[in-house]
């Protein structure tokens, strides 16, 4: 009887230690301020206050269990924890720290550039999350010998990079040399497998920038790093640095962004057009996980021929070397200044935040992410804060804007039409029905729907049949409907063309894309191809009007025809004739001068 109620008891206080625990970890996180957060495969990693002091702690996303990451003896560190970042397998988070109880040996002191005094230096740590132990960034055996700030880890948790004001063995400008104290951030790799250390902030003879740079990102294999900075001996000397429309003082940079390849030690400006840099400051980089993008912010006003002053989020393509500007709806800018969250986990989804009213007419502080491959924008949810942190997997955006929230990428289901009738052919074997359904989703392209039909018919007799479709996009968001279908015998009308009859171009366009107007559609085939068969004499280059019979076949032969109007117009030079009225205005007055004289 004692040794049975001795078990229970066991269980019992087991019990309450599992849930409270759980209780505690779920709230332990949630009832503070949190000011950064990351994430890996298993883990979330924070940085939150508590009683007036920044510290960094880890939550298992399986078992919501919140731990602190404490030095080898089991302590609190001592001193403020900054800029947490972890490896994608959870296994390595960096923090930066001045405090003197993580390792033993630290006694070096660095100048303050703010308070301009010395004090603990600020280093990167690294934290072994299995084994719960500490390496320190240094330079061979030696601590670096200025402050550094934030770092973040490759998602392989091979190599480092972070912002220092350290100079060791390093060339450093004399701009950024002042009073014997060393007054610009670098930027700086580390690879946990050399110990090695690299700086990233150079164009040539390991010369540090002569103005700071700052917010490093690393890609998931180390390859590309990006970073802003306003220095001007970074890039091609070529480039005007002087450029910058926001010229607040004597001497001032634009802030720019930099992709460097660290596999072909290169490094670029990416933060322009095809031919100019861009006029305004730019920032707040992210290279995607896979290497293939970079995303940031920028005030220029010369990123496209359309500008409003305001803050836009730009997308570089890596690989093919293309800037776009996301932050608008179709041709239309975003009208309030945009900044972002982040990309996803799998480089598909682009989230920030704005307060433009061309997106969502309350003007209230919204979430957007746009689908890089279908080039949508979608509304996602609403926050408290512009000065929001957060983190961004492939479906979830985890963030803290006063209080810890998730909120899932899209929430809205695919649309089916209910009125659409498929036409096919009486027992045609190679129709694919998923194709012609007609279907749209708010975030994705059809291609990433997944659309099932629940009644797998062959149809060999003419007639209406009807079927149950369901569409689930990436998100799982599912819809239903009923497709009505029409067999038929055989096909044998044309396609029909769209109504419109007359298409208007400058005078000197290089090209006319005939699919950006004309378009014509078979019941059967869908959209079939349209073809020039006698284009009117047709020449961009002079002005007139110009008749054009464009044709259009299905798969069954069946032709179908239309003639249309092509203008070609130029526009009128205003200038010549505002010469003229001034010319006209001034004789006018010489005239009235001399008949006022003789009165």
């Amino acid at each position: 009887m004692k040794l049975r109620f001795i078990m229970f008891l066991t269980c019992f206080i087991y019990l309450m230690i599992l849930f409270f625990g759980f209780k505690v970890a779920a709230e332990g996180i949630e009832n503070k301020k949190i000011y950064n957060i990351d994430e890996s495969v298993n883990l979330y990693v924070y940085e939150y206050d508590y009683s007036g002091r920044h510290y960094v702690g880890y939550v298992d996303k399986y078992s919501n269990v919140f731990s602190d990451i404490l030095n080898e003896n089991g302590e609190y560190i001592d001193s403020d924890m900054y800029f947490p970042s972890i490896s994608s397998d959870g296994k390595y988070i960096t923090f930066t720290s001045s405090a003197t109880n993580i390792v033993d040996g630290i006694d070096s002191k660095c100048y303050n550039i703010l308070e301009e005094e010395y004090n603990y230096c600020s280093n990167i740590y690294i934290y072994n999350v299995l084994l719960k132990s500490f390496s320190i960034i240094k330079k061979g055996t030696e601590y670096l010998n200025g402050n550094s700030y934030v770092s973040k880890i490759s998602g392989d948790g091979k190599n480092v990079v972070f912002e220092s004001l350290a100079t060791n063995n390093m060339i450093i400008n004399n701009s950024c040399y002042v009073n014997e104290i060393n007054r610009c951030i670098n930027i700086f790799k580390y690879s946990l497998i050399t110990a090695s250390i690299t700086l990233i902030s150079t164009y040539e003879n390991n010369y540090g920038g002569d103005s700071s740079s700052i917010n490093p990102s690393i890609s998931y294999d180390g390859r590309y790093i990006t970073f802003q900075s306003s220095a001007s001996n970074l890039g091609i000397r070529s480039y005007d640095y002087n450029s910058c429309v926001n010229e607040s003082e004597e001497g001032y940079f634009c802030s720019h962004v930099y992709l460097v390849n660290t596999k072909n030690s290169t490094i670029e400006i990416i933060s322009k057009n095809k031919k100019n840099l861009f006029n305004d400051n730019s920032g707040n980089s992210i290279v995607s996980k896979d290497g293939k993008y970079v995303i940031y912010e920028s005030y220029a006003t010369n990123i496209t021929d359309k500008f409003n002053y305001k803050s836009h989020v730009i997308l570089f393509d890596i690989s093919k070397g293309e800037t776009k500007l996301i932050s608008a709806a179709g041709n239309r800018l975003n009208n309030r200044d945009n900044y972002l969250i982040g990309i996803s986990s799998d480089s598909k989804y682009v989230i920030y935040h704005t307060r433009s009213t061309n997106l969502d007419e309350s003007g209230d502080i919204c979430v957007f992410a746009y689908n890089i491959d279908s080039y949508k924008t979608s509304f996602v949810g609403k926050v408290v804060s512009s000065d929001i942190v957060s983190t961004v997997n492939d479906k979830y955006i985890h963030f803290y804007d006063g209080e810890y929230k998730t909120l899932l990428i899209d929430n809205i289901p695919p649309t089916i039409d209910d009125n659409q009738e498929i036409y096919i052919i009486k027992k045609d074997t190679k129709v694919k029905l998923d194709e012609k359904i007609k279907v749209e989703d708010n975030l994705s392209s059809k291609e990433d729907l997944t659309i099932t039909i629940k009644d797998n018919l062959i149809f060999n007799l003419v007639g209406e049949y009807y079927i149950e479709v369901i569409v689930i996009d990436e998100f799982d968001n599912l819809n239903s409907s009923v497709v009505k279908i029409v067999v038929i015998e055989e096909d044998i009308e044309g396609p029909i063309f769209n109504d419109i009859n007359e298409i208007k171009i400058l005078k000197g366009s290089s090209t006319l894309n005939l699919s950006n107007y004309i378009e014509a559609y078979d019941k059967v085939d869908g959209i079939t191809r349209v073809y020039i068969m006698n284009d009117g004499g047709l020449d961009l280059n002079s002005k007139g009007q110009y008749k054009v019979l464009l044709m259009s076949k299905d798969n069954s032969e069946n032709i179908s025809y239309k003639e249309m109007k092509i203008v070609v117009y130029e526009n009128i030079d205003f200038s010549y004739y505002y010469e003229i009225i001034l010319i006209l205005c001034l004789f006018g007055v010489i005239i009235f001068s001399i008949i006022r004289v003789k009165k």
